[in-house]
């Protein structure tokens, strides 16, 4: 299972996650609460914003590039200055 492998990858507890998921109360309240705070303007998932702007997968525009040009030039992480240097 997908969810499952990644959930390891990132040293995440699978089965906390499966529990939370497989329990209909918990799922329909954080669904609920998610409508709830979600902005009327959000028109799409996923919506991403970095620092207020919105990345526009659909019209090719690149999150790990905005999240980069959001850092100071002079304080963006190696990844950043390898792929903005592409």
């Amino acid at each position: 299972m997908a969810y499952k492998s990644c959930a390891e990858k990132t040293s995440l507890d699978w089965s906390l996650i499966k529990s939370c998921h497989d329990d209909e109360d918990i799922s329909w309240t954080l669904q609920m609460s998610a409508a709830e705070n979600t902005p009327s303007y959000v028109t799409y998932v996923p919506w991403v914003e970095v620092n207020g702007e919105v990345i526009d997968w659909f019209e090719g525009e690149s999150l790990s590039e905005a999240i980069c040009m959001a850092y100071p030039e002079n304080e963006q992480p190696d990844p950043c200055l390898v792929a903005l240097a592409q």
